[in-house]
Order: structure tokens, then C-alpha cells, then sequence
């Protein structure tokens, strides 16, 4: 499938089918937008040096055919923005924490988050306790790193990877960006309950 033929009018069809759900429904024009403004060729080399990972042609294109983001026609997309010079993925309009990746290392595989989690800790001079019903340490971090410790922990859970849909029921769409092929036929999930990209996307570049 070409890609860019594919994306090509999709923003002003599902603008369009938005627009018109609301006519039927007697509201006028809606205040949020569906979508948020595309990227150019430009912007996206911004973001991809500033990150230092090549996003997927199938996001790329999407980033510069449809938008960069936005409240969505079902789900809600994460939006990329500059803010004060620098681009991150903002949730929810929140840009007091753009979600900003950390390509430094690959996404922890989950089989292999709880080795991750433990190394940290030792590398703190703290020694494991017990894991809590979701599996994780996060009591022992909050015990290592305070009132910082849920960032530390996030940035860890996540590095390599995007967070870029909430499709609701806890459910959220994660692009693994960073060293691994994500092996699909394995099954498991992503954090937050997400599931894996479904085309080569989640192959390191």
C-alpha cells in the first residue's frame, strides 16, 4: 500500500464527516478542532534530530498529510508541538508535561521490565522488596527517589517509545521508536494497556 496515497484526504473527509454528525445532531461547529495543523518536511526533521530517531514513514506521513494529533474523529491522538522551542507529544492539552522520548536506550520489552526496574534500584544502593499487583517496584522507587519518583519511573517504563492515542478503557496507542522489532506473534502488551504497532513501524530505523 503506498502511504502517502493513502493518507492523501483523509484530514478533509473525516473533518467533513465530523461537521456533518454535528449538523445532524443540531449543534453547530464544534470549538476544538479534529485535527491539529500539519507538519512540514521542515518540522519534522526538527523533531527527528531532536529526538534522534527517523519516525516511521507511516507516521511522518501522517504527521504532514493529516495532523500532528488532536482530539481525533473516535479516539484522542496525542498532539506534537513546539513548546518553548523544543517539540514533545502534549496529552490533553497539558503542556506543563509534554511527553518529550528518550532515545537513549531501547524500550524495555515487558518480560524484561522487572530486571530493569531492579537494577535501577541496586544502582541506588537499594535492595528489592516485593513487587506490587501490577508486577512493578514502584513503592521502592518513591523509597529511592521521593517525590521524583514517579517521573524517574516513567521515564524509565517508557523510554523508546511514543505515547500518540487514548482509545479509551484504558487503553492507549504506544509507538516503539528505539533499537528493538517488536515481535507481534509474542502477544503482551505495551504500558497503559496499549497494543503494538501493527506495521513496520515499531522496527528500530
Amino acid at each position: 500500500m503506498n502511504t502517502q496515497e493513502h493518507w492523501a484526504g483523509v484530514r478533509a473527509r473525516v473533518i467533513a464527516v465530523k461537521e456533518a454528525e454535528r449538523r445532524a445532531q443540531g449543534h453547530g461547529p464544534s470549538p476544538y478542532p479534529t485535527f491539529e495543523p500539519v507538519l512540514t518536511p521542515v518540522e519534522i526533521a526538527e523533531v527527528e534530530a531532536q529526538i534522534g530517531v527517523e519516525l516511521p514513514h507511516e507516521y511522518r506521513t501522517f504527521l504532514s498529510e493529516v495532523g500532528a494529533g488532536g482530539p481525533g474523529p473516535a479516539l484522542s491522538l496525542t498532539s506534537l508541538r513546539r513548546i518553548d522551542g523544543t517539540w514533545g507529544w502534549v496529552w490533553e492539552d497539558d503542556e506543563d508535561r509534554p511527553w518529550r522520548p528518550d532515545s537513549t536506550g531501547p524500550f524495555v520489552e515487558t518480560e524484561d521490565w522487572a530486571d530493569r526496574q531492579t537494577a535501577t534500584l541496586r544502582a541506588h544502593g537499594h535492595e528489592p522488596t516485593v513487587r506490587d499487583e501490577e508486577e512493578d517496584y514502584l513503592n521502592d522507587y518513591r523509597e529511592v527517589f521521593g517525590d521524583s519518583a514517579d517521573d524517574v519511573w516513567d521515564l524509565e517504563r517508557m523510554r523508546g517509545a511514543i505515547h500518540i492515542s487514548d482509545n479509551d478503557c484504558g487503553m492507549t496507542g504506544w509507538l516503539v521508536v528505539v533499537e528493538h522489532c517488536v515481535d507481534l506473534s509474542a502477544g503482551g502488551s505495551p504500558p497503559g494497556g496499549g497494543r503494538w504497532p501493527t506495521s513496520p513501524s515499531g522496527c528500530s530505523p
